[in-house]
């Protein structure tokens, strides 16, 4: 609908054309001197047509519009080009602001060329009738509008142009609506100030604008729009200061539903005793919940919130929804997000938006509330259950962090190994005694290895691990089953008195990886190619200061090197373990390997 909107008015605009270059030959002077400067006598709002004022206000919204008039006489004596620039608000089909900056260009009688500027003009205009909160009580196809504006003149604006002076411009204006019909009429003063009585009249203005819709606008939702449009405007002059003059004007207006729209009018025009005609064209972009432009459309799919702070004191939290359709829980400090629950899938006509079962759609990354056992959007709307086993993961996860959160600095007792069930060195038989008594010894054992495993290395293990770790021995069976448990224990131990395994892709370096541009997907978390084997046990043990700025430089150092290939970074980080302090650590290098360690 676009192109057919704009068509008419790119049409009129290359008649324009080629009547500004028609002008531009020098004609006979016309029997009566042609009037001064005088720009569009309102500027009506933007709802409204060409000149004359209007009761149709709009919904909330910006509106920028670019207009253009062109006025000459029959002998093309002289030319007159205006531009005008008018930015205005509308509020709720109830009120609009809005200002207007405007100059001339042009020919005079002479042949000599002029530029000058128009007043500032300031306005603002409300709607009286239908009542706003009484509508049932009113007629709806009858409109009432005050429209006053003001215009503002100093050296800069508008002292050359007459009557040189400031004024202000009050109307009244009624409308009704037949059908596919618009008409709108007005009354409206013209103040000028003196300097010792109050405003005086200067003029008073009778206008008329009549509108046939094409295509009229939707309240529900964003429509292209045309009408042709019919416009008088007379001005009656009390101060000699002031021109009696007429403008009639015909035309076509459009707006595209992506908030573009174009007009384009022409008509006679007499100012006193001087006959000629005024050609009109505009350009209109308008900015709100009531076009379909991207912004608008954000803006207008978006629910009205309730405040953060409202849902924290409920007890909410906000889970995230990802992609895939599926909701993730928020990272924490010792977990990394992770997928909770799926509740929808990815849109195929949209992407970008996930397609919910009850058919809502949500964008990606849209902040979900979890209250209860319930996920709701910001202005509450509820957009599923959350699933009784989904509750439970999530709070083992949770209780586990909170373990996590609560441990006290490593004994080193405890992490070599000197305080346990079953410590290091033991003989296995007496090993396996403790370990299948009945008086809890598999609990004992189990529970320190529990206890280190969260006490001595908490930067190195996260939830998600520890939860691992429990399955494996649940899946074990009772250890009364197994005839000797040291083959449980023992490695443990071997793997103490050795040291512990270092990954020189830590979790930490690992996300630096997936943000880089060229090293992304090559390398997981832990990556058993690239593992390094403790000289003892205090060579090596859980996060320590030490590996904490090794992993500070090697994110540094992809942040600096961005477009480097995997070939150079494996060569840069086994460079690192080079240094003579970390050879000290790990002596036997990298070495490859899929059993499980320490970070």
């Amino acid at each position: 609908m676009l192109p057919s909107l704009l068509s008419p008015i790119a049409s009129a605009l290359g008649v324009l054309t080629l009547t500004l270059g028609l002008l531009a030959t020098p004609r006979p002077a016309f029997a009566h001197a042609p009037p001064t400067v005088s720009g569009p006598l309102l500027s009506p709002g933007a709802s409204c047509g060409f000149i004359a004022p209007c009761t149709r206000i709009g919904e909330i919204g910006l509106h920028i519009a670019a207009l253009s008039s062109l006025r000459t006489d029959k002998d093309r004596s002289f030319l007159d080009i205006q531009g005008q620039a008018r930015l205005s608000l509308t509020f709720l089909d109830l009120a609009e602001v809005g200002t207007v900056f405007a100059g001339h260009i042009g020919r005079e009688q002479n042949a000599s060329f002029f530029s000058i500027s128009s007043p500032a003009t300031v306005y603002a205009r409300l709607r009286l009738l239908p009542l706003p909160f009484f509508r049932p009580l009113t007629d709806p196809f009858f409109r009432l509008a005050l429209h006053a504006q003001h215009h503002f003149v100093d050296a800069n604006f508008g002292a050359q142009e007459p009557p040189g002076f400031a004024r202000t411009s009050l109307h009244v204006v009624g409308g009704q609506s037949y059908g596919p019909f618009d008409l709108d009429g007005s009354l409206g003063f013209v103040l000028s100030p003196h300097p010792e009585r109050p405003p005086q009249l200067a003029a008073f203005q009778l206008g008329l604008a009549a509108s046939y819709w094409f295509r009229r606008a939707d309240n529900d939702y964003p429509t292209d729009q045309l009408r042709i449009q019919l416009e008088a405007l007379y001005q009656f002059a009390q101060d000699p200061r002031f021109s009696t003059q007429g403008t009639l004007l015909a035309g076509l207006l459009g707006l595209s539903r992506n908030g573009f729209g174009g007009s384009f009018a022409v008509g006679p025009e007499f100012i006193d005793r001087y006959v000629g005609v005024r050609v009109l064209a505009g350009l209109l972009f308008s900015w709100g919940p009531h076009v379909r432009n991207p912004w608008a459309e954000k803006k207008a799919a978006e629910p009205k919130e309730t405040p953060a702070w409202i849902w924290t004191l409920l007890g909410a939290i906000d889970p995230i929804l990802r992609e895939d359709g599926c909701v993730w829980t928020d990272p924490t400090p010792r977990r990394a997000s992770v997928q909770w629950f799926c509740i929808g899938k990815p849109d195929p006509h949209q992407p970008g938006m996930i397609l919910l079962s009850s058919g809502l759609r949500l964008p990606v990354g849209t902040h979900l509330w979890e209250h209860g056992t319930v996920l709701r959007i910001n202005d509450g709307t509820k957009v599923a259950e959350i699933p009784l086993s989904a509750r439970f993961h999530k709070a083992v996860l949770d209780h586990v962090d909170a373990l996590l959160n609560h441990v006290s600095e490593p004994s080193e007792e405890i992490c070599d190994g000197r305080i346990d069930p079953v410590p290091a060195g033991l003989d296995s038989g007496w090993a396996s005694v403790v370990a299948n008594d009945d008086m809890g010894g598999r609990a004992a054992v189990v529970g320190m290895q529990l206890y280190r495993q969260l006490t001595c290395h908490p930067e190195a293990q996260s939830s998600i691990e520890i939860l691992a770790l429990l399955g494996k021995l649940g899946r074990r069976g009772p250890t009364r089953g197994h005839a000797n448990i040291a083959e449980q224990i023992e490695p443990s131990a071997k793997r103490l008195s050795q040291g512990q395994l270092h990954h020189a892709i830590s979790r930490r370096v690992h996300r630096a990886l997936e943000e880089h541009r060229v090293l992304r997907g090559r390398y997981q978390a832990r990556d058993p190619r690239f593992v390094l084997r403790g000289a003892d046990a205090h060579a090596h043990r859980g996060y320590q200061k030490w590996h904490q700025d090794l992993d500070d430089e090697i994110v540094r150092w992809l942040d600096r090197n961005n477009d480097v290939p995997a070939e150079r970074f494996e060569a840069y980080l086994r460079s690192l373990y080079e240094r003579t302090e970390l050879k000290q650590r790990f002596p036997r290098g990298f070495e490859a390997r899929n059993e499980e360690g320490t970070k």
